[in-house]
């Protein structure tokens, strides 16, 4: 029999008033187990009994009450060294169960004590046992800190490719991502990319085929900006969201029953694919997500997910700003707000709220990450061969030939050869037959 926790053992400070039973996780059975019955206690006293496949399946909805007590009964002949095994999932209360008053760090280190008892021939008696009696007792006893709650988040950004040359009109891959870490659970993560100085040079495309969500994602919602206005002196100014930058609107899915948190209702990743599809094709000039955790209890297994969201984008004949996407031809100007002509600058921000970690306080955290694109201008080159070389004998005929060759990689329009006969001030050296 397991016991958590131990009889007699909370009177100074009792481990469920600052963590409540989350989940039952496992129950690892000694050998020669016939029947296992799981008990679980009430603050009121009352108790409720489980098979093991019952207690495993048990939620924080369907438990009996805010329960106090656990305790697991290995019913038949044991083995000897036969082990049995309670794994409780917990979670750390916002407020203290008997008191009310917020659980903090200033109440660590909280002890929790289990009792295991093993009896044979006699039945199960309070422990410890008198001499004589044919059951065993013990005692384990573990301790948890607790800490004051950490929260941060990193953002990625790739392009692929990074470089394209003139006459490569290919779609272009933008990875935007996102991942947290810390101590406390993600409530909701948001990718945001609308850098004017990029959007200038590309428009959307659709999502990438690749896209998918990471386990335990579920919910995602997008939203598409449009509208902007954009000059030399806006683009230049900042993001859309700034004061005197492109600006624009941004329209967004609608949250099924304005959540988080969701009930049963999903925002799906076709759901998304298809939003943006309807979107107006070539109008859009940035895009947001927003994934969201289904309730308060946050994503869990792993905690802390990397979010990644591939989109294509095409590279526009002309900029949104006016005149034609600049190359990076050294006599070009840089695109409106950039600093090299043919390179374009891309910015993802993120943005992360946690779950409650008191009655009404979350964490934040924000990051950003760049990343660049080229468009490079096709190499211009050209080399002449000429012959015959070396000495020729009065009165024979030269067989000159001229060899043209494009040694570079942009095609010539209408390339001009010239050749002008050696002449001194006596005439020419060279008579042309």
């Amino acid at each position: 029999q397991i016991t958590d926790p131990a009889p007699g053992t909370t009177t100074e400070q009792d481990p469920f008033d600052y963590f409540r039973l989350y989940k039952i996780s496992a129950i690892t059975e000694p050998e020669g187990t016939d029947d296992t019955t799981v008990t679980l206690t009430c603050p009121d006293g009352s108790t409720s009994d489980y098979t093991r496949d019952e207690a495993l399946a048990l939620t924080l909805d369907t438990m009996p009450c805010d329960v106090s007590g656990v305790q697991v009964l290995f019913d038949g002949r044991i083995a000897s060294a036969g082990t049995g095994v309670l794994a409780l999932d917990m979670q750390i209360r916002q407020e203290n169960r008997s008191t009310g008053e917020p659980v903090t760090p200033e109440d660590s280190p909280v002890a929790n004590t289990a009792q295991g008892i093993v009896a044979d021939v006699d039945p199960i008696q309070p422990c410890p046992p008198e001499e004589g009696d044919r059951f065993a007792c013990d005692l384990g006893t573990a301790t948890i800190e607790i800490a004051d709650a950490t929260y941060d988040i990193e953002a990625t950004k790739k392009i692929e490719p990074a470089l394209q040359q003139e006459g490569d009109n290919s779609p272009v891959k933008v990875t935007i991502g996102s991942q947290s870490s810390g101590s406390a659970r993600p409530y909701i993560e948001q990718q945001q990319d609308d850098d004017p100085t990029f959007w200038n040079a590309v428009d959307f495309v659709q999502m990438d085929p690749s896209w998918e969500l990471p386990t335990p994602v579920e919910h995602v919602q997008a939203c598409y900006l449009t509208g902007g206005t954009f000059t030399a002196a806006t683009v230049e100014t900042g993001l859309a969201g700034e004061e005197g930058g492109v600006g624009g609107t941004w329209t967004c899915q609608e949250l099924p029953g304005g959540g988080p948190p969701f009930d049963d209702d999903e925002l799906t990743l076709q759901q998304v694919k298809n939003f943006l599809a309807a979107a107006p094709a070539g109008e859009i000039h940035g895009l947001r997500f927003a994934f969201m955790a289904g309730n308060e209890d946050g994503w869990v297994n792993p905690t802390h997910p990397n979010i990644q969201v591939p989109f294509q984008v095409v590279r526009r004949d002309e900029l949104r700003s006016g005149g034609p996407v600049p190359t990076t031809r050294a006599d070009q100007d840089a695109a409106p707000g950039e600093d090299e002509a043919g390179v374009f600058t891309d910015t993802v921000d993120v943005h992360g709220t946690t779950v409650l970690i008191g009655l009404d306080d979350r964490l934040e955290a924000d990051a950003s990450a760049d990343a660049t694109y080229t468009y490079e201008h096709l190499t211009v080159g050209v080399e002449v061969d000429k012959t015959p070389t070396g000495q020729v004998q009065p009165g024979e005929v030269i067989p000159f030939e001229l060899t043209y060759t494009n040694t570079g990689e942009h095609a010539l329009t209408n390339p001009v050869f010239t050749d002008v006969l050696p002449s001194d001030a006596d005439g020419n050296q060279l008579i042309f037959d």
